[in-house]
C-alpha cells in the first residue's frame, strides 16, 4: 500500500488548495458523477491485486488481465464525466499507465531489481520491457516511490477537478453553460 502514499498526498494537498481558496468540501460531495459504480469496481479490483498480489502461474496471468481490465473500467468511468473540468487529463494519465502496464504485463520500475517488491501490477524494469519512458523512472526518495509520467498528468488533472468541485455546483453550471454570465454593456 506504500505506492498509493503519492495519491493520498495529491489529494490531500488538493484538498487543501481547494479549502483554502474557498472551495467547500460539501460542494465536492455534491458533484454528480455517473457510473460510480465503475469506478468503485475499479478501485476494488486494484486494492485487491495490491493485498494478494499473484504473481505466477494461472493466478498471475488472471490477476494481470484483471489489472487491464480496472484500467478500461477507469477509462470508461472518465469517458462517462468528461465534463467534470480536469477528467480529460485524468484519462490521459491513466490511458499512459494503462498501455505500458498492458504492454509488459505490470509497470516497470526503473531501479535495482532487489529494490523493487514484484507484485501483479509492479515489477524491476526487464530488458523486455517495452515503453519504458513512460514507466516509473521518476524516484521520489521522501514517499520511497516512483512515479511515471501518467501518474504526474493524472495526479495534475485529480487537482484541477478536485479544485473545480470544491465550487458551488450552481456556479460551475453556469460557467460551463455561460449562462447567467453577466456581460459588459
Amino acid at each position: 500500500m506504500a505506492r498509493m502514499s503519492f495519491l493520498f498526498v495529491t489529494v490531500a494537498l488538493a484538498l487543501g488548495l481547494a479549502l483554502v481558496s474557498g472551495g467547500s468540501l460539501r460542494s465536492i460531495a455534491a458533484t454528480d458523477l455517473r457510473h460510480p459504480s465503475i469506478l468503485a469496481l475499479a478501485v476494488g479490483i486494484q486494492l485487491a491485486l495490491e493485498v494478494l498480489h499473484p504473481t505466477h502461474g494461472t493466478a498471475g496471468h488472471l490477476a494481470s488481465a484483471l489489472l487491464v481490465v480496472s484500467y478500461v473500467f477507469l477509462l470508461l468511468f472518465c469517458a462517462a464525466n468528461l465534463r467534470l473540468r480536469g477528467l480529460a487529463v485524468v484519462a490521459v494519465g491513466i490511458a499512459l499507465n494503462g498501455a505500458v502496464i498492458t504492454m509488459n504485463s505490470g509497470m516497470p520500475i526503473r531501479a535495482p531489481k532487489d529494490a523493487v517488491e514484484t507484485t501483479t501490477k509492479h515489477h524491476a524494469e526487464r530488458p523486455s520491457d517495452e515503453l519504458t519512458p513512460l514507466g516509473d523512472i521518476i524516484l521520489v526518495p521522501a514517499l520511497r516511490q516512483s512515479l511515471s509520467f501518467g501518474d504526474l498528468i493524472m495526479l495534475v488533472g485529480l487537482v484541477d477537478v478536485l479544485f473545480h468541485c470544491s465550487r458551488n455546483p450552481a456556479t460551475r453550471r453556469r460557467v460551463g453553460t455561460g449562462v447567467g454570465i453577466p456581460t459588459a454593456a
